[in-house]
């Protein structure tokens, strides 16, 4: 089981995403579950994201929104949460 960490990005990213967005932020909430057990598997279609450096990952939220985290050892540090597209 891994834990989670959160950049003060993710938390000032989460907290507008749950007054603009209930469902969004539900689906985060079930991927940050997920993220604990499987942070390279399961739902959300996580994947590497090989243009940055190693064991960046992100999961999908929307079309234009990704969960984006890092994996160092048996911790996961939640970056970013919204707008990965830049729309």
């Amino acid at each position: 089981m891994f834990k989670l960490k959160y950049s003060k990005r993710f938390i000032k990213e989460y907290e507008k995403l749950c007054k603009r967005d209930k469902s969004a932020a539900d689906k985060i909430d079930a991927l940050m579950v997920g993220t604990l057990q499987h942070p390279m598997y399961g739902l959300g279609r996580p994947e590497r994201l090989r243009h940055l450096e190693e064991n960046i990952w992100s999961w999908h939220i929307g079309k234009k929104s990704r969960l984006v985290y890092k994996i160092t050892g048996d911790m996961v540090w939640l970056d970013s949460c919204q707008n990965y597209y830049g729309g």
